[in-house]
């Protein structure tokens, strides 16, 4: 655990504590809520994109993290607090071509409030790694 301390009252606890991260596995469209739904948490996650053209053609894919005080985050609810966007657009002619992409996403999440990575577009993405860690009063 890290105590964060107010210099200027001899080095006294202020009570800011952050808890080990665990490491979560989030599909898209669900909603979830942190380990510990009683205190603020930050969410982290990696989402990846990769594209292939095998001779011609346009790809393109959205993600949202969404955070709401219900579950309907999962289906456009609460509000939009990270965006992965990549594509591969306007006429693309090649011959065995490919990209990839990563986008790191950070959001902090209220006590009791939920979290969810919705698809806005695309098929290709995928969520590489994520972890939430309490934050807050406590351990």
């Amino acid at each position: 655990m890290i105590v964060a301390t107010n210099p200027s009252v001899s080095g006294m606890p202020v009570g800011f504590s952050l808890g080990p991260p665990t490491s979560v596995t989030p599909t898209f469209g669900v909603a979830y809520q942190a380990v510990d739904p009683t205190r603020p948490a930050m969410i982290a996650a990696t989402v990846n994109t990769q594209y292939t053209v095998t001779i011609a053609g346009t790809q393109a894919d959205e993600v949202n993290l969404r955070i709401g005080p219900d579950s309907s985050v999962s289906s456009g609810g609460g509000f939009v607090v990270g965006i992965a966007k990549q594509s591969l657009t306007g006429i693309t002619l090649s011959i065995g071509m490919a990209m990839g992409d990563s986008t790191f996403i950070p959001a902090m999440i209220p006590a009791n409030w939920w979290y969810s990575f919705v698809r806005v577009s695309g098929t290709t993405a995928t969520i590489l790694e994520a972890t939430v860690q309490s934050v807050g009063a406590g351990s």
